[in-house]
């Protein structure tokens, strides 16, 4: 078919050549295909690194506190679960102040994975994998408020769930 001669076309940013996986046949065949490099951002060099000189020193803070990147990830996961909790209690500013504090943690556990020569794969996959959970156990609460302090939720809540579906 078409795609065995699109196979094995896929560059990354600096042109080399990336076999496509078996399975992802369309890979190399895609019209973006290759657009970032693996790895890749949409942010800009020089805001990743201002992000990184910010979050550098909590980084080495925290490692020579002896604390683990992924134990930075899960407390920063149940903050999120703690701003959720206060959302859906009607407190909007408190549990946006956690919110920040968690998604400030979401942060430096990649710092600090950094300054530890710490990151693994594992990390970076319970990264990822808590920020999802977070982030629909955060709609959930914006859901609950809507249900307790909305004489009529219906379009808030449905906004909302458009929302995490987009997310």
């Amino acid at each position: 078919g078409e795609w065995l001669r699109c196979r094995g076309r896929l560059r990354d940013g600096a042109g080399q050549g990336v076999t496509a996986r078996e399975g992802w046949p369309w890979a190399g065949c895609h019209a973006a295909a290759g657009v970032l490099p693996r790895g890749g951002s949409r942010l800009a060099t020089r805001v990743k690194d201002v992000g990184r000189g910010v979050l550098a020193p909590l980084g080495r803070l925290a490692s020579r506190l002896g604390i683990m990147p992924n134990g930075v990830t899960v407390i920063g996961f149940f903050f999120v679960v703690v701003a959720a909790g206060l959302v859906a209690a009607g407190q909007l500013l408190t549990g946006a102040a956690v919110l920040f504090a968690g998604s400030l943690l979401d942060a430096v556990d990649g710092a600090l994975a950094r300054a530890t020569g710490g990151a693994t794969a594992f990390g970076s996959f319970l990264d990822s994998t808590l920020d999802r959970a977070a982030e629909a156990i955060l709609y959930a609460g914006v859901v609950a408020y809507f249900l307790a302090f909305n004489a009529d939720p219906l379009g808030p809540v449905l906004l909302t769930l458009a929302a995490l579906c987009g997310s």
